[in-house]
Order: structure tokens, then sequence, then C-alpha cells
């Protein structure tokens, strides 16, 4: 088995190559077969997630070993980005040796001449300047400004406003009556945005979360949909069916 990440650099593709028949030729002294190599994919899974219990049961022995793989991998493209950010350059996409964006940025001072076919390069391509992205001076001022006093809010703190704006939201859904499909994307768009922070971006496992915060989590949405939340909730998700 051998590892590779995807072009986008967000999964993480298990392949292994087997030898088949190919053809069978009947001769003098019997049936003579040609054989032929072919690769196949075995799984492919996220690279922050991780594989799932069944496609671990499928990598066998290689699964630690994949796994780490997919971690260093992980962590140098991390790495990549930060150093980006201390050069007050934001985006861009990490880029993968193989790809044919790999031979464009051949030549680009960060690429990694040892990295191997699948591998992070070390480049991040189409990064651009913070100061580009802010259309103006003073917004970025207010920018870094609002940012500032958010971050004196502890996670602890965060966490309950999430949990209070919930609750908002279950009370303005019951007093409508109704949520459109562009509110409802929205929100959940919202929602990954925390989702990738812990997991993308901080390296949670998104099991691992799960796991420790399902039934907590399960208990505290029992206890808000009562009374005329629960009766929205009910009209609206009857319409979904």
């Amino acid at each position: 088995m051998y590892t590779k990440l995807n072009s986008d650099a967000d999964h993480v593709i298990v392949l292994q190559t087997k030898c088949r028949v190919a053809k069978e030729i009947e001769g003098l002294r019997g049936t003579r077969k040609l054989y032929s190599n072919t690769t196949e994919e075995i799984c492919r899974f996220d690279l922050i997630l991780g594989p799932t219990d069944e496609q671990r049961e499928l990598l066998g022995d290689e699964a630690g070993k994949i796994e780490t793989w997919a971690d260093e991998q992980h962590k140098k493209i991390m790495k990549a980005f930060s150093a980006n950010l201390e050069q007050m350059l934001v985006g861009g996409r990490p880029v993968i040796v193989g790809t044919k964006l790999s031979k464009e940025m051949a030549d680009h001072p960060d690429f990694n001449k040892e990295a191997k076919v699948g591998e992070f390069s070390g480049v991040i391509a189409g990064a651009r300047d913070a100061m580009d992205v802010l259309p103006h001076i003073t917004e970025q001022q207010e920018v870094i400004h609002d940012t500032r006093e958010r971050a004196t809010r502890s996670p602890a703190e965060v966490s309950h406003a999430v949990r209070e704006l919930a609750l908002e939201l279950l009370d303005s859904v019951a007093m409508r009556g109704d949520i459109t499909d562009a509110e409802a994307f929205e929100l959940y768009e919202a929602e990954r945005q925390l989702y990738y922070i812990l997991t993308r971006g901080m390296g949670y496992r998104a099991k691992v979360l799960e796991d420790a915060s399902r039934k907590s989590a399960e208990q505290l949405f029992g206890q808000s949909k009562k009374g005329d939340r629960s009766k929205a909730l009910k009209l609206i998700s009857q319409r979904h069916r």
C-alpha cells in the first residue's frame, strides 16, 4: 500500500498495486498466462478527520503508519500557512508533488525537492498580501480592533455565547413558525466555521470531540426544545420530509 494527498490536500488516498491475469494464451505446452500490474484505490479519508473504523479494518496493520503519515502532512501544511502569516501572506492552496501545479512551482524557494509524489511540496500557491486582501487601511484597523475585543473572551465564554445564540434561534423560529432555505444554509455555514476551526485549524479529531460531547449536547438539545419551540420544530421538520 502507498498513500498520497489529493490535489486539494484535504483527503488522503490509499492505493495498492495488484498483479492480475491480463490474458491467457493457448500453446503447445498448455495455457500461458500473461500478467499485468494494476493500481486500485483501497480507500480515501479526510486529512483532518482521519479514517473511519471500517477503513482502519481495511488498512489492517498499515493503519497506524498511514495515519502517522497523514498527521505529518497536515502539520507541514499548517506550518507553511503559519510561516506565510508571519510574512503577512494569507490564503492560497497547498501544492502537492506530482500535480500539474507542482510542476509550475518547482522553482519556488520553498519547494522541497525531497518530497515524494503525493506529499506536500512545502509551497502554498496563490497566497496574497494581507494588505491587498483588505480593501482599505481604515477597514483593516477596524477589523484588528474588533478582533482584539473579541479575543478578550475565553473559549468558555464563546461557547456560552454560542449556546445562547442557539436558544435565540429556537425562539425566533418559534415566533415566526418557519425558516427559509437560505437562512438554514447560512446558519449551517456559520456552524461549519466553528467545526473547521477545531478540526482543520486546531487539529482535533472530530470523532474524539463527538464521543466526548454527544451525550451532554443531546441533553441540552432535549432541554431546550420545549413548549412553543418544540411545536415549531415539529412543523418545520414535517415540511422537509
